[in-house]
């Protein structure tokens, strides 16, 4: 992140970045440095995909993944 002059975007995926509010609020408590501020009423209350994040620059998005379904489809298409 010091190389790349700051951070754009956090991104959780997969089950555990997507299914639990609290490792989400718990990886952002301490981000304030990077302009990660959590919107913790959009957290707790987030189902599906979503952006978390209060008004600031760096984004925090929740994105679902189905890396299963991902290597199977490309697996039909060999």
């Amino acid at each position: 992140m010091a190389s790349m002059n700051g951070l754009d975007m956090l991104v959780f995926t997969g089950t555990a970045g997507t299914r639990s509010a609290s490792l989400r609020k718990m990886i952002c408590s301490d981000l304030e440095y990077l302009d990660v501020y959590l919107d913790e009423a959009k957290n707790d209350s987030l189902e599906g995909d979503g952006f978390i994040n209060r008004h600031s620059k760096t984004g925090i998005a929740v994105i679902e993944t189905d890396e299963m379904r991902e290597i199977a489809n490309q697996a039909s298409e060999l």
